[in-house]
């Protein structure tokens, strides 16, 4: 068994980001670029990319807020949910302009406290256009009774999301109207501390399992069992995946300060390394985006909110598969 040293709040967040481990990962090229923003005790978890502001919007552990990012690394406050702890997973949904948000609380934001930490979890619908709610869905009522943590999201072609819940081990739906129910339970699944979620060809789903570090394949109706992707490579601390174009998956394994990129050829039931990157420029990285045909990961620099360390620059590093 692990020792987990430090607050009550590290301990939580290692349930649900694994602690980044003295590893002997073997040092990659320099990333493509390096976007630094200025933001005190931001921690930003979640990215993703508006293609048509042609910028990030970025999530915070801490004040559970969302902030957009430009290429130049200016960053302002794009919106403010007094329902909001932390601010988890996003994801842009072009077609209709709309950015999609977990919050949850892990217990140590701000405006934490006992009576919201794992216990509170939401999925907000905001327009891009004009910063105003679409809808706010609450998930907690759908944990019946138990710890709950929204981490990730994707959405189909349809507009419908599907949500994971890292704490206990269930997938969520969320239709249009941001009406949620439940996709998956734990009883179905087996699995808690899920994490990343990509929607293939719209489909069927991939997982993300952290501490496993496994991803499974789940059939887009939910009636089958899920089936694990066999990988050579260990992907332990798999954290936020993203999927490119030609169908590869990026994924960012924040235990390790790795990132690869996975191609399958047969329909994802099993995958291989074509890329990898690691070294001193990760700093518990969490997840991704694609920008350009480029992986964008996002530094969240978790293992200092852990420690209660002051920090004020944080990254967003590109690279060239």
């Amino acid at each position: 068994m692990i020792s987990i040293p430090g607050s009550p709040i590290a301990k939580i967040l290692y349930c649900v980001f694994p602690l980044v481990l003295l590893l002997n990962c073997k040092p990659g090229s320099d990333p493509d670029s390096i976007i630094s923003f200025h933001s005190p005790q931001l921690f930003p978890e979640g990215i993703t990319f508006d293609s048509k502001k042609n910028g990030f919007y970025v999530s915070s552990m801490s004040k559970g807020k969302v902030y957009f990012v430009d290429r130049k690394g200016n960053i302002s406050q794009f919106i403010s949910d007094p329902l909001w702890i932390s601010t988890i997973g996003l994801r842009y949904d072009p077609e209709r302009n709309r950015l999609l948000v977990c919050a949850s609380d892990f217990g140590g934001g701000e405006r934490s406290s006992d009576k919201t930490k794992l216990k509170t979890a939401y999925l907000s619908a905001y327009s891009t256009l004009t910063g105003s709610k679409i809808f706010t869905s609450p998930l907690g009522h759908l944990a019946n009774g138990e710890k709950i943590f929204a981490n990730d999201l994707v959405i189909d072609r349809d507009g419908i999301a599907f949500v994971t819940d890292s704490s206990g081990g269930k997938i969520f739906r969320v239709d249009l109207e941001g009406r949620p129910s439940l996709f998956l339970s734990k009883n179905a699944s087996e699995k808690t501390s899920l994490n990343g979620i990509l929607l293939i060809n719209d489909s069927y789903l991939l997982v993300a399992h952290t501490s496993e570090g496994k991803i499974f394949k789940i059939a887009r109706d939910g009636k089958s069992e899920p089936e694990e992707v066999s990988i050579r490579e260990g992907l332990i601390g798999i954290d936020g995946m993203s999927l490119f174009a030609d169908g590869k998956i990026g994924v960012v394994l924040n235990r390790q300060n790795k990132i690869m990129i996975l191609e399958s050829r047969d329909d994802w039931k099993s995958a291989a390394k074509v890329f990898e990157r690691s070294g001193k420029d990760f700093d518990f990285p969490t997840t991704s985006t694609i920008a350009d045909g480029k992986l964008y990961v996002l530094n969240a620099k978790l293992g200092s909110l852990m420690k209660n360390e002051k920090v004020s620059l944080f990254e967003i590093l590109s690279f060239s598969p």
